[in-house]
């Protein structure tokens, strides 16, 4: 095998770091003792109600006979000052509900975060991912701040780096030469969002990702998955992403 393709195969230190830590937290969670599972949930898991609780506590005390009947507010439920929920809109990426949702985005974080990790380097990419995930949360919680239902999963910060990849993996090279430069260093500069925007394909896909997004987030058992998806939080993560990345990006315009 050549050097070129062990390159191609091998997966960046930080992208298999994080896949072992996701892996780790799993088989704590799922094999580990019952209070150790609990822990690891009310831990680390977002829960917008939380979060309410510690920002707006004049509101959510005429909340809390409603949210009395629901069933995590004992075992997820906010306590007094419970500042740890601000760190709980970045730390929930690390869980996944079940080995099937951890696979899947095992899978997708292989496919769409190498090429960001081998273009931002790993300090760049795990604050640029941090970042998907937070606004991920956040744009979640908007829109449910008084639910009690913890959401989990890599997903925003994942989505993030789609969009992230969408800003130069579009841009085309000119060359043969290029396109192996492109392919293996991902060095080409990038470009303005609104030349992305003028590129069909680039445009095709990012359709087709915000409304399969919309369509399976919002009828999620029309497609044989269980519960819910927290497809806001998808939404999130991909514009931070599409319109942040070029504040991570070190690949500078070169002048010839």
């Amino acid at each position: 095998m050549s050097k070129n393709n062990e390159k191609a195969i091998n997966l960046p230190s930080v992208i298999s770091a994080l896949l072992l830590l996701f892996i780790g937290l799993q088989l704590l969670k799922e094999y580990g003792p019952l209070s150790l599972s609990q822990f690891i949930y009310q831990t680390l898991a977002f829960v917008p109600e939380r979060l309410s609780n510690l920002l707006f506590p004049q509101i959510m005390i005429g909340e809390a006979p409603y949210l009395a009947d629901h069933t995590y507010v004992n075992a997820l439920g906010p306590t007094e000052k419970d500042y740890f929920s601000f760190f709980t809109l970045l730390t929930y990426a690390f869980l996944h509900a079940n080995w099937t949702h951890l696979l899947v985005n095992s899978l997708t974080l292989a496919a769409f975060g190498a090429p960001v990790a081998r273009r931002l380097g790993p300090i760049n990419f795990l604050n640029f991912m941090a970042l998907c995930a937070v606004a991920g949360a956040l744009t979640h919680y908007f829109g449910h701040m008084t639910e009690t239902t913890p959401i989990v999963g890599a997903s925003a910060a994942i989505s993030g780096a789609i969009a992230g990849t969408i800003r130069f993996a579009f841009d085309a090279p000119t060359s043969q030469s290029q396109s192996l430069q492109a392919k293996n260093k991902n060095e080409g500069a990038l470009k303005p969002l609104n030349n992305l925007l003028s590129n069909r394909s680039a445009v095709i896909f990012m359709a087709v990702w915000l409304v399969s997004n919309f369509v399976i987030g919002v009828f999620p058992h029309s497609f044989g998955i269980e519960g819910s998806i927290a497809w806001e939080a998808h939404l999130g993560g991909f514009l931070s992403g599409l319109f942040l990345f070029g504040f991570f990006d070190p690949v500078k315009a070169r002048t010839l």
